[in-house]
C-alpha cells in the first residue's frame, strides 16, 4: 500500500491545481505515510461524519486502513480493541460509496490483504459453531470485495447454518454467476474458493444431500486438479 501512497502523495503535490477535498486527501495520505493512525482514524472519520463529504468513498478507506495497521500493532490494542473488525466495516462502507469502482484497482492489495486477515478470523468462529460472529466477517467479506466467489459460497454456509434460507439462496446466486471469472482471482482469493468448497460440500453431505455435495464440490474440480486436499475431499464425496 504504502508505494500506491506514495505515488499518488507526489502526484499530488505537482498537480496544477487541488480541490479542497484532493487537499483534505493529501492530508490524509501524509499520516499514513507517517503512521499516525490514530490522528488519520480521527481526521479520516470527521470526514464520513461532515455533510459535506460523507458522501465521499475515499474517507471511509482511510478509516479502514488506519484501523488495520493499529490492528498489527499491540500497543493500539487496549485503545482500539475493534480496530480490525473496524477495518472490515469501514471497507465495506468504502466499497458502498464507491459505486463506480473508481478507487478499487488502485486498492486490490489492500483488499486482499483485509480479506486475508478476515478468512482467519471468521474461520474460527466458523469451526466453533459460532456462527453469527462467523457472518458478520463474512458479511463484511462480500461487501469489501464483492467479486469474489469464496466469500459469497462462504457467507451463503453461514447462512444456512443460521436457518436464513432467502439470505442463503441470494448468496448461492451471486457465487454462481461469480465462477466464471476463477481465472482472475488471487491466491488469497483461490484459498477461500478452495476452503468454502470444501467446507459447504461437506455441510451438505451430513445432511445425507450426497448428489447436492458432488455437485458443488464438482465446481472446483478443473480449478484445484492438482490440490492434494481437495483431490481427496473429491474423491470421498464422489463414492
Amino acid at each position: 500500500m504504502r508505494y500506491i501512497a506514495a505515488f499518488l502523495l507526489v502526484f499530488l503535490y505537482f498537480s496544477p491545481s487541488l480541490s479542497a477535498q484532493e487537499k483534505e486527501y493529501e492530508d490524509l495520505w501524509v499520516l499514513y505515510i507517517d503512521e499516525d493512525y490514530e490522528k488519520l482514524v480521527n481526521k479520516a472519520t470527521s470526514l464520513t461524519e461532515n455533510d459535506k463529504t460523507r458522501k465521499e468513498a475515499m474517507p471511509y478507506l482511510f478509516v479502514s486502513m488506519g484501523n488495520y495497521e493499529m490492528s498489527k500493532d499491540e500497543k493500539y490494542a487496549e485503545d482500539y480493541p475493534k480496530a480490525f473488525k473496524d477495518a472490515c466495516k469501514y471497507a465495506s462502507r468504502w466499497r458502498k460509496k464507491d459505486k463506480e469502482d473508481t478507487y478499487v484497482y488502485d486498492n486490490k492489495d489492500y483488499i486482499s490483504e483485509l480479506r486475508e486477515g478476515a478468512m482467519g478470523e471468521a474461520e474460527g468462529y466458523l469451526e466453533d459453531g459460532s456462527y453469527s460472529k462467523a457472518k458478520s466477517y463474512y458479511k463484511y467479506m462480500t461487501e469489501f470485495g464483492p467479486e469474489d466467489p469464496g466469500s459469497w459460497l462462504v457467507y451463503a454456509l453461514v447462512q444456512k447454518k443460521l436457518n436464513d434460507f432467502g439470505g442463503n439462496a441470494e448468496s448461492m446466486a451471486a457465487f454462481e454467476e461469480l465462477m466464471g471469472n476463477v481465472s482472475k482471482l488471487d491466491k488469497v482469493s483461490m484459498r477461500l474458493l478452495k476452503y468454502a468448497l470444501i467446507r459447504y460440500s461437506e455441510d451438505l453431505y451430513r445432511d445425507g444431500k450426497k448428489s447436492d455435495a458432488k455437485a458443488l464440490i464438482s465446481k472446483g474440480k478443473d480449478h484445484f486438479a492438482d490440490d492434494n486436499e481437495f483431490k481427496i475431499v473429491f474423491e470421498d464425496l464422489s463414492r
